[in-house]
């Protein structure tokens, strides 16, 4: 079998396209029975809390609110957001995982969101509960009052909502909606695919010539006869209560949403992270602290927010200036080790250092560190694996076998000597400073590599074809003659000291192993693909009950209280003979645990998702 390689799982969320807007200013008063706002702070109900970024790290895709001190925004996964016009805070995740997509408030107790999966989610003032009322994703949402909401969709569909049951409204048009605006429940706006504009009279809903065959993403107006829709392109049109018109921009790029205060203050974003302001006779761009592609925008006249890409950027728009809301770095992380609660290391693009209170940048661009940057700060290179022996003696490993290494200074380049043949390394592992693993991946008609540092120097072992022609993913080692490696097809290997030899060959027909993980030469535990749950008792490796889900890495805090995590934010917990769901709070995709007793679990990923549990159960 030919060296094999390994697909990444993807995030599963299409490129949004639609942007929402509200039309209530002012923050409704108290709720027949009561109001609970999601407090600041961003820990899941079992105990997950995101440390980077902040608020969290799942794309945005809308924002809308009540009001200046009542703002919602959601995305990937579900995501929910709360603002209260300074704090965001994570409100949790809505429904079964189905990215949401656009959303409406009435009143701090009365708020709608929808996205895919036809799903529909709704706030009481209390908690949100969700639920699927469509067979096609729904992209956009808008009412004039708690008991006139309208959702839409793929494929023309148009629900409505009369205070007591959705339903489903005939447009006459089989496009995709992706934008929704009225200025009453008798003057509602539709815009979406090839140029498709509708309008509801009160009565029906009617076609209405754009004049354009481009995508509109967004529509929203100052009054009954003053409207604008955006989309694909930098095209603007604007309705004068008579006609649609085409307004020049200036911009090329897919405005994905648009809002303002009034007819000469009015904002459209891009989903290339640009923005331009109509001030009244004409459009003209304005600059952006962040070049993050934007998909929602909402506000009031106090402050004007827009949400996006980037691993869930927020920009705020106050006293004539735009700023970044959302903090933290977003270079997605592969891997992380640490000493202590104060002392955790994340790397990937770059190299993140955690002291207990915050997340610092060491190393800003691997690819700088290793010298390939060429005097850019392109980040080609990344770190794939990271191991310690000690708070001043770590070693991290990726690209072309690129290694760096902490002395409790400073980062310092070598390599472990597989950059001329082009393999990269994917994991490490040790049991002292003189005694560290690393492997690799391989090229077709080749097979992978198993290097050793002796305190001194790297040593390479081209494995032979009957150990293993796969990617080695995992290493994990107890003892200088006790090294296992997992990979491609399912492959396990195994050190004695002396030589390697295949344990379990890999084929195509099995599932492939992504990561290692033990508590000692009898309880060692390996996870990949297709729910695959190893566990090694010192004799045999045998299968555990499968997690249902891709596995990215195993950890274990203690024989029997093992840790799996996956894409779209999944945490499992178990000890082999069943697995439960863990409340991460997040959607991103997770590939890397690390913790102890006393440190707690972290989790990081996608995005540069980075979440600890103190007390992880």
């Amino acid at each position: 079998m030919a060296c094999g390689g390994r697909l990444a799982p993807g995030e599963g969320a299409p490129a949004p396209e639609a942007g929402t807007a509200g039309v209530d200013a002012a923050d409704a008063g108290p709720c027949p029975d009561g109001v609970v706002i999601p407090l600041a702070g961003e820990c899941s109900s079992d105990g997950w809390c995101w440390t980077n970024p902040s608020p969290q790290g799942g794309d945005l895709y809308a924002v809308f609110g009540s009001g200046p001190t009542d703002l919602w925004s959601v995305g990937l996964g579900g995501t929910v957001l709360h603002g209260d016009g300074h704090v965001w805070s994570l409100a949790g995740l809505v429904g079964n995982g189905d990215t949401l997509r656009g959303g409406w408030a009435d009143s701090p107790c009365d708020a709608w969101a929808v996205g895919d999966g036809g799903t529909v989610a709704h706030w009481n003032g209390t908690s949100w509960s969700a639920s699927v009322v469509a067979t096609v994703p729904l992209t956009a949402a808008w009412g004039s009052s708690a008991n006139d909401v309208w959702a839409a969709g793929s494929y023309g569909t148009v629900l409505h909502w009369t205070g007591s049951s959705w339903s489903t409204v005939v447009t006459g048009s089989a496009t995709d909606i992706d934008g929704l605006w009225g200025s009453s429940s008798e003057d509602v706006w539709a815009v979406g695919e090839e140029g498709t504009i509708l309008h509801w009279d009160g009565s029906a809903w009617s076609p209405s010539s754009s004049g354009t065959g481009t995508q509109l993403d967004a529509v929203w107006g100052s009054a009954g006869n003053d409207v604008w829709a955006v989309g694909v392109g930098g095209t603007a049109l604007h309705w004068d209560g008579t006609d649609w018109s085409s307004v020049a921009t200036g911009s090329g790029y897919e405005l994905t949403s648009v809002w303002g205060t009034a007819a000469d203050d009015v904002w459209a974003i891009s989903a290339s992270g640009t923005a331009i302001h109509w001030g009244g006779s004409g459009w003209g761009a304005a600059s952006l602290p962040s070049p993050a592609p934007l998909m929602g925008l909402w506000g009031t006249p106090a402050a004007t927010w827009a949400v996006g890409g980037w691993d869930g950027t927020i920009l705020n728009f106050e006293g004539g200036s735009w700023s970044v809301v959302s903090l933290g770095n977003t270079a997605s992380f592969n891997a992380a080790w640490g000493f202590g609660p104060d002392d955790l290391w994340a790397v990937g693009s770059n190299i993140m250092h955690y002291d207990g209170t915050g997340w610092t940048a060491v190393v800003a661009s691997t690819t700088e560190a290793v010298g390939d940057g060429s005097g850019t700060t392109a980040n080609t290179d990344t770190m794939n694996g990271i191991w310690g022996a000690a708070p001043d003696d770590v070693w991290a490993v990726g690209t072309d076998g690129d290694a760096l290494h902490w002395d409790g200074t400073s980062w310092t380049y070598s390599n472990i000597g597989t950059e001329s043949t082009g393999k990269d390394a994917q994991a490490i592992w040790g049991t002292a400073s003189n005694d560290i693993w690393a492997v690799t991946n391989c090229h077709a008609g080749e097979t992978p590599d198993v290097v050793h540092w002796d305190g001194t120097s790297w040593t390479v072992t081209v494995l032979d074809a009957s150990v293993t022609e796969n990617y080695l993913y995992a290493v994990w080692t107890d003892a200088p003659d006790d090294v296992w490696a997992v990979g491609g097809g399912g492959a396990i290997v195994h050190f004695d000291g002396a030589t390697w030899s295949s344990v379990v060959a890999g084929n195509g027909a099995m599932p492939t192993l992504f990561s290692l993980w033990g508590s000692g030469p009898n309880d060692v535990w390996a996870a990949g693909a297709a729910g695959t749950v190893l566990h090694w008792d010192g004799t045999a490796w045998a299968s555990q009950a499968s997690a249902g889900h891709d596995l990215n890495d195993v950890w274990g805090l203690g024989s029997g209280d093992i840790w799996l995590v996956s894409a779209n934010g999944v945490i499992l917990h178990g000890d082999g003979t069943s697995w439960t769901p863990s409340n991460s709070g997040a959607a991103t995709n997770l590939v890397g645990l690390w913790g102890s007793r006393t440190s707690g679990l972290w989790a990081v990923g996608a995005g540069g998702t980075a979440l600890h549990n103190a007390v992880a159960q």
